[in-house]
């Protein structure tokens, strides 16, 4: 469990004399707070009875082939054919793997969230064929199925260039079928038969990608650059499937990703400088992804198929490095990008209990930023190459306009008509804005010749002043809290989850290279 779960939070709290004494207690480090209490676990567990605690683990298990051909053919001088063929076959099996009873004698394998229920309450057992299976530690329950897949694809790209060097460009395509299927081993008693029991129906998606682009040297240190390209690409069989571990509905009719894209760059190279710059634009369409959470508006676990992502990327990025001497060599780089969701997708919502439709509207996400990586970066090192085979470097970076993810419950219209004030709308619609980092490093290394072979030492130490505050990344959860009724209520969402970067951290390698 996360150690900070919002029930033993002090703001989870409506009387303000509790949640006081539950903030002492996080203050004065109450391992009944602080910590799981692993002994109450196990006092509570009979032993010789059945668990209502125990530790799981979610195992994956992966067996993947694939075999592959290349070819290059010089049709000319100055033009050469080149691809290849590759085919693959993949199978994900996935379950839950009972690690510790916690002193229990067994586990019975049913659906925790179904007991108890008035009308489903009959068809808890995770596997139907084996009812009130009780399950020892190191064996799988609550589910067991297999992620298949298969794809052949072939490409071919056809290059050529002026005799004089002046100009040089390229043209290929690639195609490629792509078929997933599932395998349910457990009938769970929810969705009987074969929506959850053996091979569901393939699902199948052909792709394709077209590139051409173009280098021309305006001069000797000048050259300027063009690439082009469209394409289709498959989705995640995570994305296809809306809930793998109890049955094989998949989301709609799915449907590969649309892209298409165009980069133009400049490289001036000269005698104690390089320099390039390019700029990029790329729009995705049709983009599909499934969510899984606790809908607190409905007080259901739910899936969400959001489906029509549509995102718009662009940005600049320069770099330069600088031979100072001989031996000292001075790279910098930085970036701007702007990258926003272009339209609303839509949401499709599905209870998890019994996979009827709850909800299906647009997600206002027109105009939010992506997130997940920052709109400004900008990073400089400084080497040093000495005589007698060692380097030392000194590397600062920055990144600033980085944005949380958007969840996209929160901006459903289901979610605004909640809420009675315009703050409470600003809190839900408002993306939040994680501050600048900054890391510096350091990295030394020597390399010995022994007659032939060589001994390498290499140090370095990373985030150099131990800056414990700088935000790595995080994510909005799509939680709700909901209180109160009529006029009274009010909605607000979950505080955001962070991680944050490691401390000082040092690192020491050491390398013997022989033949």
């Amino acid at each position: 469990p996360y150690p900070d779960y919002y029930r033993y939070m002090p703001g989870f709290y409506a009387d303000a004399t509790v949640g006081s004494a539950v903030g002492e207690a996080w203050r004065s480090g109450d391992v009944r707070y602080t910590q799981v209490d692993w002994n109450e676990l196990c006092r509570t567990n009979a032993p010789d009875g059945t668990a209502r605690y125990v530790v799981g683990g979610s195992v994956n298990r992966l067996c993947h082939f694939q075999a592959a051909a290349f070819f290059s053919y010089r049709l000319a001088p100055r033009t050469e054919l080149s691809g290849g063929a590759r085919g693959r076959l993949q199978r994900t099996r996935r379950f839950r793997r009972l690690e510790d009873l916690l002193g229990a004698a067994a586990l019975l394998d049913v659906d925790p969230y179904l007991a108890g229920d008035p009308v489903f309450g009959d068809r808890a057992d995770n596997d139907a064929r084996r009812p009130g299976r009780r399950v020892g530690e190191g064996e799988p329950y609550g589910y067991l199925y297999d992620l298949c897949g298969r794809s052949c694809e072939g490409w071919a790209t056809l290059s050529s260039g002026s005799r004089n060097g002046r100009w040089s460009g390229y043209a290929g395509f690639r195609i490629g079928r792509t078929v997933f299927f599932r395998r349910g081993h457990y009938e769970k008693a929810l969705f009987p038969g074969e929506l959850s029991l053996g091979r569901s129906p393939d699902v199948r998606f052909v792709d394709y990608r077209l590139c051409t682009g173009t280098e021309c040297r305006l001069s000797p240190r000048h050259s300027l650059g063009l690439d082009l390209f469209c394409g289709s690409g498959t989705p995640r069989a995570d994305d296809v499937f809306l809930a793998p571990e109890s049955r094989r509905t998949t989301v709609g009719a799915p449907r590969s990703e649309r892209s298409v894209g165009a980069e133009l760059r400049y490289r001036f190279s000269g005698r104690w400088a390089t320099l390039s710059l390019t700029g990029y634009a790329t729009r995705r369409r049709g983009g599909m992804r499934v969510y899984r959470y606790y809908d607190d508006l409905s007080s259901l676990y739910c899936r969400m198929a959001l489906g029509g992502i549509d995102r718009r990327y662009a940005g600049l990025e320069f770099g330069v490095a600088f031979d100072l001497s001989p031996r000292l060599k001075l790279t910098c780089a930085a970036s701007l990008s702007h990258d926003v969701y272009g339209d609303d997708p839509q949401a499709a919502i599905f209870s998890d209990r019994d996979g009827s439709l709850v909800e299906r509207a647009p997600c206002l996400l027109e105009g939010f930023f992506v997130g997940d990586s920052p709109c400004r970066t900008a990073a400089a090192e400084l080497r040093y190459s000495g005589r007698k085979m060692w380097t030392a470097s000194l590397s600062a970076a920055c990144a600033g306009g980085r944005f949380l993810s958007p969840a996209p419950l929160r901006r459903m219209r289901r979610a605004y008509d909640y809420a009675l004030s315009g703050e409470e709308v600003r809190r839900l619609a408002g993306q939040e804005r994680l501050p600048e980092a900054f890391d510096l490093n350091l990295f030394v290394s020597k390399t010995f010749d022994l007659g032939g072979r060589y001994l390498s030492f290499s140090g370095s130490v990373s985030n150099l002043l131990d800056r414990r505050d700088t935000v790595y990344s995080g994510y909005e959860p799509m939680r709700l809290r909901v209180e109160g009724s009529g006029t009274a209520r009010s909605i607000a969402p979950f505080a955001s989850k962070y991680l944050y970067a490691y401390g000082r951290t040092y690192y020491l390698t050491v390398n013997f290279l022989f033949r």
